[in-house]
């Protein structure tokens, strides 16, 4: 079972990040959120080095192109 992320890891990423998306630089606070760089399914881990601070719009655009990007090993893992 997937748990959230520690509160004090995230106020750190959140610190680092200076307020602004890590991908286009998006300047508001409220619109951003914490990404895992390798996704928690394929081994990623809650690590500083694994953690980006983004906008929404980055957000899900960086899951769109992850899904792309590690499409082929989770098929080749589910056989």
């Amino acid at each position: 079972m997937r748990t959230f992320l520690d509160k004090k890891l995230r106020s750190r990423v959140e610190r680092l990040g200076k307020a602004r998306c890590s991908v286009c630089n998006y300047p508001f606070p409220d619109a951003l959120s914490v990404h895992h760089k390798v996704p928690v399914e394929l081994g990623g881990r809650d690590t500083l080095a694994n953690l980006v601070l983004v906008c929404q719009n980055c957000h899900v655009l960086a899951h769109v192109l992850s899904r792309k990007r590690y499409r082929t090993r989770v098929l080749e893992s589910d056989f």
